[in-house]
């Protein structure tokens, strides 16, 4: 059979056309995660060590859970029992996964 009868018979028809393959990112910036999902932070990228001793503080440290609660004017995140506004220039900074 000769290349172009092979690819004739294996041309994909419209139904095939309804799928598509995709890969679900298992860490994602905090700046995509959804409003009232759970997830547990898997790193910190920040722009200086002041920072993350900041975070630090706040209880934002990689195995931490955390929940937003809203994305403007400013990030609203709650971390055990306490809600903690933060801008978007630190939020970029922090990557979470999805908690079980």
């Amino acid at each position: 059979m000769k290349h172009q009868e092979m690819d004739a018979l294996l041309e994909r028809g419209p139904c095939c056309s309804k799928f598509s393959m995709g890969i679900k990112a298992y860490v994602i910036p905090l700046t995509e995660a959804l409003i009232a999902t759970r997830y547990r932070i898997v790193f910190i990228t920040p722009k200086g060590g002041i920072r993350l001793d900041r975070l630090a503080v706040l209880g934002i440290l990689p195995g931490g859970e955390i929940q937003i609660h809203q994305k403007k004017p400013a990030y609203v995140i709650r971390i055990g029992e306490t809600d903690v506004a933060l801008d978007d220039d630190i939020v970029r900074d922090i990557y979470v996964k999805e908690s079980p």
